[in-house]
């Protein structure tokens, strides 16, 4: 929640794509020497994880990242947070459809009243906001995309847990890694000889590392430690 504040900053300045790939680059430093700190480095993965965390951070990090990105650039940092609590109706029905769990009557109640309340306050008029409707449209989809994206990340990285004995702070390394490379192939080929937006916008990099520290190394090492 509080780096979403600082993504909604730096947003202003710099595009999602972009803005994915620094904070990943950074995170991917900051994930290393605190896994050499610890001496954790060079433990031996098994390959299994690395194929499933790599593809769990390409879709939930690299793609799921930049679809948020879009969507608080639409809808502001408020909005976007809100569209996240669609996550958790959709690992419900991931869940049902693609593993066969049961949802017992409760949890399609609450998963509707989840829903019907993330619709009820994204279609509210924001006081001063001058948002026109097509950002609002735009925004939306790019929020329900990111949360489907980190629901996917999500499956794939308790699959990873289950089957390997890979550590957090290594995976979330291993995820890391891979969405920066994404981001990166995807940023080569879209665009053209352009500089660098943060380069012009140097004002931004202490929002940028605020939010990188806090939002991603912070955040996704404690959720790896919540998924295993």
């Amino acid at each position: 929640a509080l780096a979403s504040v600082g993504w909604g900053r730096a947003g202003r300045a710099v595009p999602p794509l972009e803005l994915n790939f620094v904070k990943g680059f950074v995170a991917v430093v900051l994930l290393t020497i605190t896994l050499a700190l610890r001496g954790d480095l060079l433990v031996g993965v098994e390959w299994r994880a690395v194929w499933l965390l790599a593809l769990s951070g390409a879709v939930g990090i690299g793609l799921g990242d930049t679809a948020y990105f879009e969507a608080i650039n639409a809808l502001g940092a408020r909005r976007a947070l809100l569209l996240t609590m669609l996550a958790p109706p959709l690992a419900g029905i991931a869940a049902w459809v693609s593993l066969g769990e049961r949802l017992a009557p409760s949890a399609w109640v609450g998963m509707a009243l989840t829903i019907g309340g993330v619709a009820w306050v994204i279609t509210e008029r924001v006081p001063g906001s001058d948002r026109p409707a097509a950002h609002l449209i735009r925004g939306v989809w790019m929020g329900v995309l990111a949360s489907a994206a980190q629901v996917a990340g999500a499956v794939l990285t308790r699959a990873a847990f289950a089957q390997t004995s890979v550590t957090p702070l290594f995976s979330a390394l291993l995820r890391m890694s891979a969405a920066v490379v994404v981001v990166l192939v995807w940023i080569t080929l879209s665009r053209s000889k352009k500089k660098w937006t943060m380069r012009r916008s140097r004002d931004m990099w202490g929002i940028v590392l605020a939010a990188t520290v806090i939002g991603t190394y912070m955040g996704i090492s404690l959720q790896q430690f919540a998924f295993k």
